[in-house]
């Protein structure tokens, strides 16, 4: 007979398992044939709020995209750096750059969602790219890659926001932190679980944005401008998703554990917004990580020499090097596989802890 606590191990141990197999697998599964031609006029969007120097390096790589027909809107929100004399230079070399000001007075200092929304508003074309300002594309061809995603009646297409790699292990556990959130929302949405995206790299038909009435629901949250939208708006029937590299952006990192942190923490403030039933899948694969992992201290510690232990540890950590990378071989990420179980803990460890800290501390109103 088994004790309780071998029960729950056992119990959460499966549990993690349906998820890597049933869920997580899909990604490096997937081999989607698109047979729309990528040729819809397209708007890319970017908020920009004090972004001189990023959109002097990354700017261009968008504005010189090899796509028949797009242009590029540049919301500067309330920037006191040199960002609008950035813009406008470029706008004397680029035809198809198109840049909107805000400007901060004693009744209004900007926000993320306000800029953004201004941008659909701007954008004279009925499909949407979204990235943002430090996001550099990964080839001449992403706003073609992404495009494909709106194959037959498609109206949302998912993609994926990398970073740069770095030396360091807080570099590592940044980027291992982003690749398991895009595992986890890429493959929900393979199984018709669409329930968010990321504004560094995601597109959808400017319709949803007027049919939602744009952040109406949300527009309290500092967060939200992509996650909170595509849980609300998407559906099975209309998400894609793309995972060609050809597709990807790439962002720069941030370079301290404070910044990262303070990042994270407003991040965090949106998964509870979430529609009900997927707040209960996420909430079902974080409750079985805790389990699992506390079973396995508790029973250790109960019997040192529980061949049981032994063996659930061993199935997970076999299971999840395996599947995590295939998933960084789908995704072109190196460097952090190895430690993978070890970032997967410490994550469990961290994220309670900022999740606490909100409570004492508000997030602004302006995210990346």
């Amino acid at each position: 007979m088994f004790t309780v606590g071998e029960y729950i191990l056992l119990f959460s141990g499966g549990i993690l398992a349906f998820y890597y197999l049933f869920f997580f697998l899909r990604l490096y599964l997937y081999n989607p044939k698109f047979t729309t031609p990528a040729d819809k006029p397209v708007s890319v969007i970017i908020a920009a709020k004090n972004e001189e120097e990023n959109l002097c390096e990354n700017l261009p790589l968008i504005l010189n995209q090899n796509y028949p027909e797009f242009e590029v809107v540049v919301v500067n929100d309330c920037s006191w750096d040199g960002t609008q004399e950035v813009l406008e230079a470029f706008q004397e070399k680029y035809d198809h750059l198109n840049v909107t000001q805000l400007k901060e007075t004693e009744l209004f200092s900007g926000g993320k969602k306000y800029a953004v929304a201004l941008g659909v508003k701007a954008a004279r074309y009925d499909y949407l790219l979204f990235t943002d300002a430090d996001c550099k594309p990964s080839s001449k061809h992403w706003i073609t890659e992404m495009m494909k995603g709106f194959n037959k009646n498609k109206k949302i297409v998912l993609g994926y926001g990398k970073y740069e790699k770095m030396p360091g292990f807080l570099n590592k556990l940044i980027r291992y932190d982003a690749f398991s959130i895009a595992q986890q929302y890429l493959s929900m949405a393979l199984a018709k679980i669409p329930y968010m995206g990321v504004g560094r790299n995601m597109a959808y038909h400017k319709s949803l944005f007027f049919q939602s009435q744009g952040f109406k629901k949300h527009i309290h949250l500092p967060s939200g401008d992509d996650d909170l939208f595509i849980n609300e708006v998407a559906t099975a029937e209309i998400t894609s998703v793309v995972v060609n590299p050809r597709s990807f952006t790439v962002s720069a990192p941030k370079k301290t554990f404070k910044e990262w942190a303070w990042q994270k923490k407003r991040h965090l403030t949106t998964a509870k917004h979430y529609r009900f039933t997927h707040q209960i899948i996420l909430m079902i694969l974080i409750f079985s990580k805790y389990s699992f992992f506390s079973a396995l201290i508790f029973n250790s510690v109960q019997n040192p020499l529980n061949t049981l232990v032994l063996s659930a540890f061993s199935t997970w950590f076999v299971m999840h090097l395996t599947v995590i990378k295939l998933n960084m071989i789908k995704l072109e990420e190196k460097g952090f596989w190895l430690l993978s179980p070890f970032l997967e803990i410490l994550l469990l460890i961290i994220y309670p802890i900022f999740t606490v800290s909100n409570f004492f501390h508000k997030p602004g109103r302006w995210i990346r």
